[in-house]
């Protein structure tokens, strides 16, 4: 039997063993400092979760992670930060995976498909995309950490007729992907302008409508010149935050542990920030401008039967992988 003075010193070890097993206590791990780099403006949803995130894993880390965050385009523009996330100058990214259909084609198509998954069910969607765009941004030397996710509206200068499936004569710029094949089904002009020029472009007439986010749109402020807002609900699976791999796999194990389980909370919680913010902003939106429209259920599945050239060309261009992931996507969203 342990005499009272050997029990009060193994419990005094035990207890040394899990505190130095605790990442966020341990001294032993060596500090690293991560350079963040994001284009999403403060009002984006995708920038608050970004912000939180590394908040959150300095603070779990012990201050064994520490960082340097650089949003609203700071350090990169949004078309730089793929290449500057791949070769390791920023060590963690924000992505808008549709303005790369070159480097992650399947997932720049794939996230922008409409009217296949909306606000209710894009993270059941999210979930058949996410093998997909882990295997291509690997080929990109990067890591998904989490979705952060976005959801579209259009904004256009005056009322869409929702019984006409029709943006003849309109210049709009959409979101990359199956936007753009959106905007040329209906007969718009696509009109590629940067989000810089924007107020300019819209103040100007050279567009007509823009597809983005309420997020996007309120830091742009034209909504004097695009006040009617088409509600559409779409949740594009595109903004990914994103991890350098070499830099993952420096890190230790307790310190990628930390970053995993972080990023799966802040997922989940702004999923549903996206969800209880969405219709309250769109209100708002609603008594400045008094123009909102919303489909009904009979218009939706017009608009999605007259869309169909873009699954159609989606399934030819990526084959069976393409057919399945359509399949799959409308046989979870009914669960």
């Amino acid at each position: 039997m342990l005499s009272v003075s050997k029990r009060v010193f193994a419990s005094l070890f035990a207890g040394v063993l899990l505190w130095a097993s605790n990442p966020a206590t341990a001294q032993n791990t060596e500090e690293v400092k991560l350079t963040a780099a994001s284009y999403l403006a403060a009002t984006h949803v995708g920038h608050r979760s970004f912000q939180e995130f590394l908040q959150n894993v300095e603070q779990a880390s012990g201050g064994g992670i520490g960082y340097a965050y650089h949003p609203n385009g700071s350090l990169f523009s949004q078309g730089q930060l793929l290449q500057a996330g791949r070769i390791g100058t920023a060590d963690m990214v924000s992505l808008a995976t549709s303005v790369f259909p070159g480097e992650l084609p399947f997932s720049a198509d794939a996230g922008t498909l409409l009217f296949l998954w909306d606000l209710g069910n894009f993270d059941k969607a999210w979930q058949v995309l996410k093998p997909e765009l882990e295997a291509e941004l690997a080929t990109q030397n990067l890591k998904p950490l989490w979705m952060a996710g976005t959801v579209t509206q259009w904004f256009m200068q005056s009322e869409t007729n929702l019984d006409n499936p029709s943006w003849a004569g309109r210049r709009i710029r959409g979101f990359g992907g199956a936007s753009t094949r959106m905007i040329e089904i209906l007969g718009g002009t696509n009109v590629a302008i940067a989000n810089n020029e924007l107020a300019m472009a819209a103040s100007t007439g050279v567009i007509h409508g823009l597809g983005t986010s309420l997020g996007s749109f309120a830091n742009w402020g034209v909504e004097k010149q695009l006040p009617c807002m088409l509600v559409n609900n779409n949740v594009p699976l595109i903004v990914i935050i994103a991890i350098n791999l070499d830099t993952w796999n420096r890190l230790p194990a307790p310190f990628q542990e930390i970053l995993s389980a972080e990023a799966e909370k802040v997922q989940t919680k702004y999923f549903q920030v996206l969800r209880d913010e969405e219709e309250p902003a769109q209100k708002k939106f609603g008594e400045a401008t008094g123009c909102v429209q919303t489909f009904s259920e009979a218009q939706r599945e017009e608009w999605r039967a007259h869309l169909e050239p873009i699954f159609e060309e989606f399934r030819n261009k990526h084959g069976a992988k393409g057919e399945k992931f359509i399949a799959d996507v409308l046989e979870i969203v009914k669960e």
